[in-house]
């Protein structure tokens, strides 16, 4: 599988792209790109919101080869086509999604407290941990989250292929993956898939 241009770079807002096929399914269309700035679900984050040539892109859907289908009511009336993020909602789950790396991180190394879940929302994360943390511990991941934000670590992604996930933390892969694995890193602090 390709690794798409919104994997590749997340603060890409807009790009003009070719269109691969139009799929009829009950209710619109679901429209195939070459490639696309619109994260589909996945890795426990929700799928973006944007628009394709003006229309509310209504729903995202991963291929078998890979691509990604966009749902729309009506088909494209072009060969290639605007395709624009919601970048409200992206740079929230952006922030929402390291922050959880942050905190899942310093959980698990200063407490032995590994995430089991997590939920993003509009504004609001929350973070299922393996046990429950004392106050005094609550307090003390707290300061250190904070810490570390204060510190502004730089975060990075990389490529890596599956075999190479030795010193990676991570809940495990999809089954089926075939291809490079995006991981995240926190300089100093998490590097996770």
């Amino acid at each position: 599988m390709a690794i798409l241009t919104c994997q590749r770079d997340a603060y890409r807002r807009s790009m003009i792209v070719p269109v691969r096929e139009v799929l009829p399914v009950d209710e619109g269309v679901e429209v195939v790109l070459e490639d696309t700035v619109l994260y589909p679900e996945g890795g426990g984050q929700p799928d973006d919101h944007g628009t394709l040539d003006g229309q509310p892109v209504l729903g995202l859907r991963k291929t078998a080869e890979g691509h990604i289908a966009h749902r729309l009511a009506a088909a494209p009336a072009q060969d290639s086509v605007a395709l624009t993020v919601d970048w409200a909602r992206r740079f929230d789950h952006m922030q929402q999604h390291t922050a959880q790396h942050l905190i899942s991180a310093l959980a698990a190394d200063r407490f032995d407290a590994l995430t089991t879940a997590f939920h993003l929302r509009e504004g609001v994360c929350d973070i299922d941990l393996s046990r429950k943390l004392t106050q005094r511990e609550a307090s003390e991941l707290q300061a250190a989250v904070n810490d570390e934000i204060r510190a502004a670590r730089s975060v990075q992604h990389t490529l890596v292929s599956a075999e190479d996930l030795d010193a990676v933390r991570t809940r495990g892969l999809p089954a089926g993956l075939t291809g490079p694995v995006r991981l995240v890193e926190i300089a100093g602090i998490d590097r996770n898939t």
